[in-house]
């Protein structure tokens, strides 16, 4: 699972998510819509929005967090129900740690399953530990 850059949580009267200048420019790259609020700007390699602030990039997803619900503590992931990575809705929004955040992703059968039995990781590291090469093994 790939994780998501934590940005570091700004104190409430430095807090750009109240800015209108940067409220404006943040709600023109969203459609709102019944369900999911789809990010319409950047996106990043696992299609989280990315909005750019003060010269930083920052989850679109967080920024909407930190305008309309509440400041992100530190070290805190923004987690999604519905599972939609660019929906920046804060319905969908929820402060989740690291632990909980894989857990959800557990419960909702998004962590990768094993590709091996058991019985094949044990011939594997046999041959490891023979000397094969591990890229022949991959």
């Amino acid at each position: 699972m790939t994780r998501r850059p934590q940005e570091s949580t700004m104190s409430e009267a430095s807090n750009p998510a109240h800015d209108p200048t940067v409220l404006a420019r943040f709600w023109a790259k969203v459609r709102k819509a019944d369900g999911c609020w789809p990010w319409l700007g950047a996106r990043n390699g696992q299609n989280y929005g990315v909005f750019h602030l003060n010269g930083r990039a920052i989850g679109a997803h967080r920024f909407a967090y930190m305008a309309l619900v509440a400041p992100i503590p530190d070290g805190m992931f923004i987690c999604h129900h519905c599972d939609n990575p660019s929906c920046v809705n804060p319905a969908h929004l929820f402060v989740g740690s690291n632990k909980a955040n894989m857990v959800d992703c557990a419960q909702k059968g998004r962590v990768p399953q094993a590709s091996v039995t058991p019985d094949e990781v044990v011939v594997i590291r046999a041959e490891v530990a023979s000397g094969e090469s591990r890229g022949r093994l991959a």
